[in-house]
């Protein structure tokens, strides 16, 4: 029979559901309440059947366990563990006649070990030590699926033609500093093209800095943009770093560059022929190395035209121009990028692997997909929601059916479908006109902004996919 010595103090706020298993009830029902009023949740089982009843019910952040008990040959109780629940982290406990079971258990993947009788100290510091090293192991693999997630997301899925035209050009154009103008509809995948520029080129370790032109109000963008001085402007109690001094040394991407206004153009030319930023009310100004990447959608030639958009800064953002074709262009990468947003997805909003069938892909690729990859990715996820089973049928995609003759459907079905693509197409067109802004294309529908966001909801369409 062992007892637990001494008193000591346990952390101050521990966290953490242990299990106790050992035949010796008495030391049980001690250690049980020693780690009991220090805070932790703790549950005791007095046998090996017990406990790993327990241990595939449940779930725990740490094991204490006796390795020898009646019915059990030394290390038999800690292999069960593992079998059950083998990320578990375990400390064993050893009478002094089973010093080498201990050491064979640490050799086998044991976290830790204690000798009986155990003082309240050494009990403090064993368990407080477990769990930390615990957490860091799980903050360490979320960190690593992040990272492979962030990976994953900027990885530009397919084998068109096409695409393999724009992956061609990514190649050629990285390991210069040559500006990169990106042209493409909404939602082609513009800021992963850069994104890959950036990552493939010399400066891949420095800053990759994003800037969605058309979000920022015009009167606030030269200051976001170039930064400011104290005393520049009403309200400007400091001095403020641009996000070109932030994107130093590394890559800026101004998304949507065709929505500055002229007085910002006029200022991001002279910074890119001088290689100098001058922030708003400094009369000196400072070098700053930048790549420089930009994107639009919009018809800058056109733009030139109409006296929008100066034609000396598109000569200068066009050295390498990228245009990415829209989706119903490359209708033959649809079923592997379906495949890639369904693994990246499905865990986080279902907790398993969905697999899209057949029939549900043929219905994807018949669909023209006015909002690009974006909106693929967007109707993908909504799909993986909406799939009862492991399999997503065509049932659970929420697109458009072209109506091709009385037979297919009946009239109010036909009628309903209709209405339906008609909502989708004038929403998304509003909402591609207003760049995202749910109040402003509320106005060009003359709607009210509750019914907008009720059809928006009606077909699962987002706002930020049209910014």
């Amino acid at each position: 029979m062992y007892s637990i010595l001494g008193v000591a103090a346990l952390p101050d706020k521990p966290e953490g559901h242990l299990l106790i298993i050992d035949d010796d009830e008495l030391f049980l029902d001690n250690l049980e309440t020693a780690l009991s009023m220090a805070g932790y949740e703790v549950e005791s089982a007095s046998s090996p059947e017990i406990a790993l009843k327990l241990l595939k019910e449940r779930s725990y952040d740490l094991v204490i366990t006796d390795l020898r008990m009646p019915g059990t040959d030394g290390l038999y109780i800690y292999e069960a563990i593992r079998d059950v629940s083998p990320f578990v982290p375990v400390i064993v406990l050893t009478g002094h006649g089973h010093p080498q079971e201990a050491a064979r258990a640490i050799e086998m993947g044991c976290t830790d070990y204690l000798r009986k009788p155990i003082t309240l100290d050494e009990l403090n510091f064993r368990v407080d030590k477990a769990l930390r090293q615990q957490r860091v192991e799980v903050e360490v693999a979320s960190l690593r699926e992040q990272l492979h997630r962030a990976s994953a997301r900027r990885t530009i899925v397919g084998s068109s033609p096409a695409i393999r035209a724009v992956l061609d050009k990514i190649a050629m154009v990285a390991k210069s500093s040559a500006t990169v103008l990106i042209r493409g509809e909404t939602g082609t995948g513009k800021e992963l093209v850069a994104r890959a520029v950036h990552d493939a080129s010399p400066r891949s370790n420095a800053s990759f800095v994003a800037v969605a032109c058309a979000a920022i109000p015009q009167p606030l963008f030269e200051g976001q943009l170039f930064g400011h001085k104290r005393g520049a402007y009403t309200g400007a109690d400091r001095d403020q770093k641009g996000l070109i001094d932030v994107a130093n040394k590394g890559t800026l991407f101004l998304d949507e560059i065709g929505d500055i206004d002229a007085a910002a153009q006029v200022k991001l030319l002279r910074t890119l022929e001088t290689g100098e930023l001058r922030p708003l009310g400094d009369r000196k100004g400072h070098k700053v190395d930048i790549r420089l990447i930009a994107a639009t959608n919009r018809d800058l030639e056109r733009a030139i035209e109409e006296g929008q958009f100066r034609a000396d800064l598109f000569y200068r953002l066009n050295v390498f121009p990228v245009t990415l074709p829209p989706l119903r262009d490359r209708k033959e990468d649809i079923p592997l990028l379906v495949k890639h947003f369904a693994d990246l997805h499905s865990p986080d909003l279902c907790g398993e692997d969905k697999i899209f069938s057949t029939t549900a892909i043929e219905r994807l690729v018949a669909y023209d997909w006015p909002g690009n990859v974006r909106e693929l990715e967007n109707k993908v996820r909504q799909a993986i929601l909406l799939s009862p089973t492991k399999i997503v049928n065509p049932s659970s995609i929420d697109i458009p059916v072209e109506v091709s003759s009385p037979t297919a459907q009946g009239f109010s079905d036909a009628k309903k479908a209709a209405i339906d693509s008609f909502e989708r197409r004038f929403v998304r067109e509003a909402l591609k006109s207003a760049n995202g802004v749910v109040s402003k294309a509320a106005r060009l529908m003359d709607l009210d902004r509750k019914n907008l966001w009720l059809l928006m909801k009606k077909h699962g369409i987002q706002s930020d996919e049209f910014r």
